[in-house]
């Protein structure tokens, strides 16, 4: 835990002995038929996130673990307490853990969120539940038709009014 002697802007110093809090995560993928499968998932929780899990938000996260830096970035999951076994992984494992990581380096976090999940325990007391459901490789086809139109009544752009607009554009073609 070494909060004072690290950087934490965007090239910060990462050490072996670094705490980090990974979760096995209850997710979904779709498979060829569109039909869901579950996946429980390894990842790097944020502070933030542990905090709001302290105060009862819904989570996705079955299991939490603190642990090290050192021994996560491993990848290696015999390590891990037996309620991670079967987990697999996060994509960009990683990047995303480091990016976890950090966020347990700053002072709030230091001074009042590591008792949480302190260093070698499991935490299966959060709220979890699974309605909202995390699906990892889901496609979001936007379109156009999905965009509102604002109200100009409402307009805080400052755009013109259409038939302002057709009026301009009239003028243009016919001068």
């Amino acid at each position: 835990m070494r909060a004072t002697r690290m950087a934490l802007g965007e090239d910060p110093e990462f050490f072996d002995d670094d705490y980090i809090v990974v979760g096995l995560a209850h997710c979904f993928v779709k498979d060829d038929n569109s039909k869901l499968q579950d996946v429980f998932v390894i990842e790097g929780i944020p502070a933030g996130a542990v905090e709001c899990m302290d105060n009862g938000g819904v989570t996705c996260y079955k299991h939490s673990y603190g642990t090290t830096l050192g021994e996560i970035l491993k990848q290696d999951a015999s390590i891990l307490p037996e309620e991670f076994q079967g987990g697999v992984f996060a994509d960009d494992f990683d990047y995303r853990t480091k990016c976890a990581a950090r966020t347990w380096k700053r002072s709030h976090a230091q001074e009042h969120l590591l008792n949480m999940v302190p260093i070698g325990s499991v935490r299966s007391d959060f709220n979890y539940k699974i309605e909202d459901k995390r699906v990892l490789n889901q496609e979001n086809d936007v379109k156009d038709e999905d965009n509102i139109k604002q109200d100009l009544s409402i307009d805080v752009y400052g755009r013109k009014k259409e038939d302002e607009e057709e009026n301009e554009v009239a003028k243009l073609y016919s001068a």
